[in-house]
């Protein structure tokens, strides 16, 4: 049996030597250039976009839809040259088990907002590692693909009812370089993503503490505003529908998660 995923933290963060490779990438680049005036200004219409969810001015969905929007007018490779990408996966020391997960701390350079709505992490895989399959309460998320190729898997959370979840599988497919995805309360809340090569890497843009989209799908024992996951067996299920789309899946704690998805067992 395994460990949490904060073991696995906790021990992957006594493999780098001063820095948590995000923070080091960033600071070695931001000493290095200066950012570029179109990535400067696709973060502030991100951090817009997340004041307009957080003040309820827009729908979840609303703001999926438009990260797609923004996601397509991505400068990748500013973004990639602002976090110097390169030094990034040098200094990266990948678990065994699972991703890594760092939060990317942005430096303060003018033009940049100094206090962002937003929270962005970045994860890093070996070959066959995995997110384990997961939901989330209260929060929107948007993963991008910097680098290498993932199986990602979405599910719709249909309703949740104790130890169990509905759910129905709305996206199946590999996403590589430059291409990403998002969850809300409303729509692909599920989502599990498979490394399919070594040193693969995603970025998340997200928001949290939002109310909940429709309180009939809030989970129990779940603090009313935690950015925790709800882990599911998505493997195993009964069918509850005719066509066989719709399945009642259990809720697993966050080892088991783990220990059944976050590596390739095959």
């Amino acid at each position: 049996m395994i460990g949490s995923r904060r073991d696995f933290l906790k021990n992957l963060a006594g493999s780098f030597a001063v820095l948590s490779f995000c923070e080091l990438a960033v600071f070695q680049k931001a000493m290095a250039s200066a950012v570029s005036p179109i990535l400067i200004k696709w973060l502030n219409d991100v951090n817009d976009l997340a004041r307009s969810i957080k003040e309820e001015k827009i729908t979840q969905v609303e703001w999926q839809n438009t990260m797609a929007a923004l996601y397509n007018r991505l400068p990748l490779s500013d973004l990639l040259k602002y976090i110097d990408f390169e030094k990034l996966v040098l200094n990266s020391n990948l678990p065994k088990v699972g991703e890594s997960f760092e939060e990317v701390i942005f430096p303060k350079i003018e033009g940049l907002p100094e206090n962002t709505y937003f929270y962005k992490d970045m994860a890093g895989f070996r070959k066959g590692n995995a997110i384990p399959p997961h939901g989330h309460n209260h929060l929107v998320s948007s993963f991008l693909v910097l680098e290498g190729d993932l199986h990602g898997r979405h599910f719709d959370r249909l309703s949740d009812n104790g130890d169990f979840i509905n759910v129905r599988p709305t996206i199946n497919q590999t996403f590589s370089k430059g291409q990403f995805s998002s969850i809300s309360q409303n729509k692909d809340n599920i989502h599990w993503f498979t490394s399919l090569t070594d040193n693969s890497f995603i970025m998340d843009f997200g928001v949290w503490g939002l109310k909940p989209a429709d309180t009939t799908k809030a989970l129990p024992h779940q603090h009313p505003f935690k950015k925790g996951r709800v882990y599911l067996d998505v493997s195993k299920g009964s069918k509850i529908s005719e066509d066989g789309r719709d399945v009642r899946v259990k809720r697993i704690s966050e080892t088991d998660a783990y220990s059944l998805y976050g590596i390739d067992q095959s």
